[in-house]
């Protein structure tokens, strides 16, 4: 999946399973494996396909010289980063299933917010992310 771009507004129906955009499900296919992430502070969640998660834990390890089993810190970091990703495929509708332990933990209920992040997109609450947006001053952002 790259090149995802765009902000989607969506909602879950009652069973937590969430209507991809076209844009999104025309890149998948019913086979193809992916992931689901908390990001580090709980704020959102990340979907990778599984090719794409390998990737970008392959750069975080990268900026530590490389992988390194016999380092503790990398062992339990790789272990942390697979232990959050949680398996999901798309169904025939178009839809994923989001765990409701995922959904909890990224204050997720009804409404959300798809972002393209390039190579994985994003899933937010749609008030926490307007709440962000509103907080960021994009021309600092932008020309600092």
């Amino acid at each position: 999946m790259a090149g995802l771009n765009g902000e989607y507004r969506h909602k879950l129906d009652a069973k937590g399973r969430l209507s991809l955009p076209s844009s999104i499900r025309k890149l998948l296919t019913e086979e193809t494996q992916m992931v689901v992430v908390p990001d580090a502070r709980n704020e959102f969640l990340s979907v990778y396909t599984n090719e794409a998660f390998d990737v970008w834990i392959d750069t975080l390890f990268e900026k530590r010289g490389g992988f390194d089993p016999n380092k503790r810190e990398h062992m339990l970091l790789n272990s942390i980063l697979r232990g959050n990703a949680t398996p999901v495929t798309m169904d025939s509708a178009g839809r994923i299933t989001l765990p409701q332990s995922l959904r909890e933990r990224a204050g997720i209920d009804k409404e959300v917010t798809l972002v393209g992040a390039g190579s994985h997109f994003d899933i937010w609450d749609a008030t926490r992310r307007e709440n962000l947006l509103a907080s960021i001053d994009l021309d600092a952002l932008l020309y600092s």
